[in-house]
């Protein structure tokens, strides 16, 4: 007759109080006795070790079994911390979009000051404006802003907002003398008053402002047509008009229709779209672009426009580059090989050329030149186009504030 097997008691901590074994521990422990003792061929010593063995292995395995929480509240930690991280580029990025808005929203108004401005001082025969701290201005503003230094962007802008109300202070007081209407800007320099439109997206007005041009008498011309009056080779109506559309998007082409209803014309500026941008914006720009963002003019669309008789189609560069940041190589490529590509979708020369972004330097401007192009236009405030300068031509954002 075999021995009952020893009966194993629990352990005690060391402040005296039992604890239990735990119940999976203890029930498995008894199934394994029971088989044990049942079997005839098993000693008593076989029948101890077995058990203390079995005993042993549930206990590791309740041990581990005591490592799960841990183990999940660990991996939650992680899970939450990965987020949190994952998260900071994109509150990154949207801080700077907001600045940056910020900063087109403060420059618009600025810009929308300096063009009442010029056409007041026009109106009232007289020159106010101090051109060359204009254009310091307006080229700090612009580099502050390309090179994402929007504090210094807007406080240069809070800096031309004072030129402003003191030009403005300076017209509103009565001269002694009468002064003439003449078309002189600046001392020694010529200019012809030949008002150049600026859009890109259509303003939600933009018939309101079609309507305002036709109402005031205002006739549309060619830039080709300023660049000849300006070198004599031509007369140009008493109030010329010259419509420019930048970019080529696509919700530009319902105003083919609009401008044939007023008797108008208007140059619209063309990105090829490439390599250099990654196919993300112009005409080339791929279908179904992951980075989403505008839509563009398709080649079909752009000859469309080009064969309406209204629009003339004129070179953007090929990417849209800040060409006054970029290397003489790179300026080359974007305006002389962008105005290749473009004339060999048309089949026809172009002529007119835009900076992307307003930007220019005197290398840009000597390529503009090389490559064949008779004008160019930035993004300067101005109704009145230099003799001099039909590389730099200005341009307002708004009819309503045309005499």
């Amino acid at each position: 007759m075999s021995k009952k097997p020893k009966k194993h008691h629990s352990k005690k901590h060391s402040v005296g109080v039992e604890q239990p074994e735990p119940l999976v521990s203890s029930i498995a422990l008894a199934e394994e006795s029971n088989q044990l003792s049942n079997d005839g061929n098993t000693s008593p010593e076989d029948l101890s070790s077995t058990s203390t063995s079995a005993s042993m292995k549930i206990r590791n395995r309740y041990n581990q079994m005591k490592l799960i929480p841990g183990l999940l509240l660990v991996s939650l930690f992680v899970i939450l911390f990965l987020t949190i991280i994952s998260t900071l580029p994109h509150a990154s990025v949207d801080l700077s979009a907001r600045k940056l808005a910020l900063v087109h929203h403060d420059y618009d108004a600025a810009i929308i000051n300096v063009e009442k401005l010029q056409a007041a001082q026009t109106k009232a025969g007289r020159s106010v404006i101090d051109e060359n701290a204009l254009v310091t201005s307006l080229s700090s503003i612009q580099s502050y802003t390309s090179a994402k230094s929007y504090t210094k962007a807007r406080a240069e802008i809070n800096h031309l907002n004072k030129f402003i109300a003191q030009w403005q202070i300076t017209l509103s007081k009565p001269v002694p003398v009468p002064v003439p209407v003449i078309a002189v800007s600046r001392i020694g320099e010529n200019y012809t008053f030949a008002p150049i439109l600026l859009y890109h997206h259509p303003p939600g007005n933009i018939e309101r402002q079609f309507a305002y041009l036709v109402n005031h008498g205002y006739q549309s011309v060619s830039l080709q047509q300023v660049a000849d009056a300006q070198n004599g080779k031509t007369v140009l109506p008493d109030k010329p008009i010259v419509i420019t559309f930048d970019d080529g998007f696509a919700d530009q082409m319902p105003m083919l229709s609009l401008l044939q209803k007023y008797n108008l014309k208007a140059v619209f500026y063309i990105i090829n779209g490439g390599q250099g941008s990654n196919f993300h914006i112009g005409a080339n720009k791929k279908a179904n672009d992951p980075e989403g963002g505008d839509a563009y003019l398709s080649w079909d669309q752009i000859q469309i426009l080009d064969r309406s008789g209204v629009v003339e189609i004129a070179a953007h560069s090929m990417n849209h580059l800040d060409l006054a940041k970029n290397s003489p190589e790179v300026q080359r490529y974007e305006i002389i090989e962008g105005k290749h590509y473009l004339e060999e979708k048309l089949g026809h020369v172009v002529t007119d050329f835009c900076y992307p972004y307003g930007a220019f330097n005197q290398s840009a401007i000597q390529l503009v030149k090389e490559a064949g192009f008779t004008t160019a236009t930035t993004t300067l405030p101005g109704t009145n186009q230099s003799v001099t300068s039909p590389f730099t031509m200005r341009r307002v954002r708004d009819a309503l504030i045309l005499p």
